[in-house]
Parts: C-alpha cells; sequence; structure tokens
C-alpha cells in the first residue's frame, strides 16, 4: 500500500511538472510586439453574452482600443457571425463596443459571415482585397 501512495505521489509530480511546462512555453512564446506598420487591424470574435462581450471578446476589445489610440487611422475588421446562442453576431457587437469607445463607424469594416477562424481570416482577407488592399503584401495585425 506504501509503495501504490510513493506511485500516486510521483505521477501527481509528473503531472504537475508537465503543466507547469506547458504554462512556461505558452507565456514565454506569447507576444504582443508589432514589427511591421500594419494598415488593417483584424479582430476575432469570441461569445457575444446577452449583456454584452464575454470577458474573451472584451479583451480582444481593449486590445484593439489600446493599439487604435496610438493608431487611429487603421482600418479595423471586426469577424465573426452570429452563434444560435448569440443575441446578435460578433462583428456587430464588437463594432457597437469599438464606435461606443469612439472609433469612427466609418473605420470599422463588419465581417459577420464565418463560424470559425479559418473562415474569419478567409473572409477578412477578401473584404481586405474589396477594401482595395493587397492581402499578400499589407501588414495586418
Amino acid at each position: 500500500m506504501k509503495r501504490l501512495g510513493k506511485i500516486v505521489l510521483i505521477l501527481i509530480a509528473l503531472f504537475l511538472l508537465c503543466c507547469a511546462g506547458l504554462e512556461a512555453f505558452i507565456l514565454l512564446s506569447a507576444r504582443d510586439d508589432v514589427r511591421h506598420e500594419p494598415k488593417v487591424m483584424i479582430v476575432l470574435g469570441a461569445m457575444v453574452w446577452p449583456d454584452g462581450p464575454s470577458p474573451v471578446l472584451r479583451y480582444r476589445l481593449d486590445k484593439a482600443l489600446e493599439y487604435l489610440d496610438d493608431h487611429p487611422e487603421m482600418t479595423v475588421i471586426v469577424s465573426g457571425g452570429q452563434g444560435n446562442d448569440e443575441p446578435c453576431s460578433e462583428a456587430q457587437a464588437m463594432a457597437d463596443a469599438l464606435i461606443a469607445a469612439g472609433v469612427p463607424a466609418e473605420q470599422i469594416v463588419l465581417e459577420d459571415t464565418s463560424f470559425n477562424t479559418r473562415q474569419n481570416l478567409q473572409n477578412s482577407r477578401a473584404l481586405m482585397a474589396e477594401l482595395g488592399y493587397d492581402p499578400e503584401n499589407t501588414p495586418v495585425l
């Protein structure tokens, strides 16, 4: 019985060590520096709750607003469709929040047909081309 207890403790320690290693990798890999002068910002959607953006979406909007403070001329594409349990499209919720924070409505472009990250990026890329940006060579944030 004592031996089984030691094995369990060792397995728990190994599990915690793996979790700590994974967390360290995530934290060390995360960056928020911008290397080029982007012309377009794409904000990817996340859940919209009945009372507004979810905490994840609020965080993305706060980061977007933080960058827009220093780069107010950027075109902002907000990307996300409406899920069955959402009161409006993610793009509309983001646009409303950005406008309420002072971003001019004419600076915001809605992409409200996507339902996953791949579609977000594909549809946003197509919108960039429609707006006259070269998706291959335009720096994007």
